[in-house]
């Protein structure tokens, strides 16, 4: 069933598959909440609702079931959602179709009152085993549903991104505090906020999407965005890499908890540090953390590496190109 865990009475052999098929909010169809590739379901951006309605599925391999159940008896499968914040339960028995016993379905019914932030969702299948009843025989990979802004990069909103006048905000604010400066990374929330400074002379119009620059404008448009990107890229790795926790001797380095730190690292550690695994990355940044000369190594790698992540050098390359081909049209109508 697991493999990371003995269990000393046999398992169902075989991958239990666990799906959320639709979802719906106070009984209207919620669209696009469901991300099947990342085994999420986005609630946080609709508001004024009670009652989600989330229809649950699982499969099972139909050989492994009857091999199972020839021996030990009926399956059932229940459902457990898990709000993490509030560390409250919830379950649901999923009912069995009648015309495919491999399949179980059910409609979990979750108050918004009850949950905030995310919600593990897991399904374990149990069964009478050695005489003892609801013993777990098989566990799905399980789903996180997000009540509030998820603490995830990978569900392609990205950071928050707000702007703010820097000359107008609270005394002793980071903002006010660094009000000369294009922008500031605020920690506190689910995902960091990019706060940038409308008080800063034309930055709006520097950064604000927009058709008809000349080549010039452009490579300034993309350097000024690129150069900020780079910056808070760097401000996400430092934090992340502070979150990542010492380990008990005899066990090794764990990914931190809050998954867009975890997200953060697994990105640029393996361009950092290529062909090393999960464990050497770890502990060769944990180095970084703790050592000078490790430190040097690990910044100076990882800054080339944001690069390419924000595409800087990427804009680079096609400004200059870009601008070579200008000049040359320029010639040639002056030639003409």
């Amino acid at each position: 069933m697991s493999a990371t865990v003995l269990y000393p009475y046999p398992t169902l052999n075989g991958e239990a598959v666990f799906t959320v098929a639709r979802v719906r909010l106070d009984g209207k169809p919620k669209l696009k909440a469901v991300n099947a590739e990342l085994k999420a379901v986005d609630l946080s951006d609709t508001t004024d609702w009670k009652r989600a309605f989330l229809d649950l599925e699982v499969t099972v391999p139909a050989a492994a079931v009857k091999e199972f159940e020839d021996e030990h008896g009926p399956l059932a499968a229940v459902a457990v959602a898990h709000c993490l914040p509030t560390n409250g339960r919830e379950q649901v028995r999923l009912d069995r179709s009648p015309t495919d016993p491999s399949r179980w379905t059910r409609t979990f019914e979750l108050d918004r009152d009850n949950h905030r932030g995310r919600v593990k969702l897991e399904v374990v299948l149990t069964a009478a085993v050695g005489g003892v009843p609801h013993r777990p025989v098989a566990a799905a990979n399980g789903w996180a549903v997000y009540f509030d802004q998820p603490e995830t990069l990978r569900l392609g909103k990205g950071l928050p991104v707000k702007w703010a006048n820097f000359e107008k905000e609270k005394e002793g604010s980071l903002p006010h505090d660094y009000r000369k400066s294009t922008h500031v990374v605020e920690f506190g929330q689910a995902l960091p906020t990019v706060l940038l400074n409308s008080a800063f002379t034309d930055l709006k119009g520097l950064l604000e999407d927009r058709k008809g620059r000349t080549v010039f404008e452009k490579g300034l448009h993309d350097t000024l965005r690129t150069g900020i990107a780079r910056s808070v890229w760097l401000t996400l790795l430092t934090n992340a890499l502070a979150d990542i926790s010492e380990p008990e001797e005899g066990t090794a380095v764990e990914w931190p908890e809050t998954p867009w730190r975890a997200e953060v690292l697994r990105l640029i550690l393996p361009e950092v540090m290529p062909g090393k695994s999960d464990v050497e990355l770890l502990a060769l940044a944990l180095a970084g953390r703790r050592e000078a000369g490790e430190a040097a190594t690990l910044f100076a790698r990882a800054e080339a590496v944001i690069g390419d992540v924000v595409k800087a050098n990427e804009h680079l390359r096609r400004f200059v190109q870009k601008h070579a081909e200008e000049s040359i049209q320029h010639i040639e109508e002056g030639i003409a």
